[in-house]
């Protein structure tokens, strides 16, 4: 797992990264503002489903992005969430990933919920915050997956897309090039 800390408008990712992000926060009124660029497949971003109904997703939870970067296009981005409860009964859907993330959901083992995927808009996405430094500027953490991360949670949502042969040959594909 990549992590660094931003501090206020400090650097983050790349130039692209810090162009973006000085338009997406915040500074002055304490309201939550949501990214305004497509973040990369494997980051984890807090995405806000407050307003779904249940059975869907209900509350601001870690997810993990899916959909490439795209320069153009819609402000939609394909999510998975996370979740600090084990799931009951565990399904071929589900997996565990070791995140050391900010509270509070700095629990040391999150599930992918891997037949929840969702497509939001990036108004719903926000980095983690972490407070502010001495001088008042807000810190942020930005978190992604190791490419290793990141194919376990890909066969996680084959299965539970039901794509059960295509996981199963990645699997078996993968295998052979160790």
């Amino acid at each position: 797992m990549a992590s660094m800390t931003l501090s206020g408008r400090g650097l983050f990712k790349t130039d692209c990264h810090l162009l973006c992000l000085l338009e997406c926060v915040e500074v002055s009124s304490g309201v939550d503002m949501a990214i305004q660029f497509h973040p990369d497949r494997g980051d984890v971003l807090i995405c806000d489903f407050s307003d779904f109904k249940a059975p869907e997703m209900t509350k601001r939870r870690p997810v993990v992005v899916l959909s490439p970067k795209r320069r153009h296009g819609p402000d939609v981005v394909t999510v998975v969430p996370l979740s600090t409860t084990p799931p009951n009964p565990q399904q071929i859907w589900h997996c565990k990933l070791s995140l050391a993330l900010p509270d509070p959901y700095s629990a040391l083992t999150h599930w992918v919920k891997g037949d929840m995927v969702y497509s939001v808009a990036l108004r719903r996405l926000n980095l983690f915050k972490l407070g502010k430094d001495d001088s008042g500027k807000r810190q942020y953490e930005y978190v992604s997956l190791t490419p290793e991360q990141l194919a376990d949670v890909e066969q996680c949502v084959l299965n539970g897309l039901g794509f059960y042969e295509e996981a199963k040959r990645i699997r078996l594909a993968e295998a052979k090039s160790c």
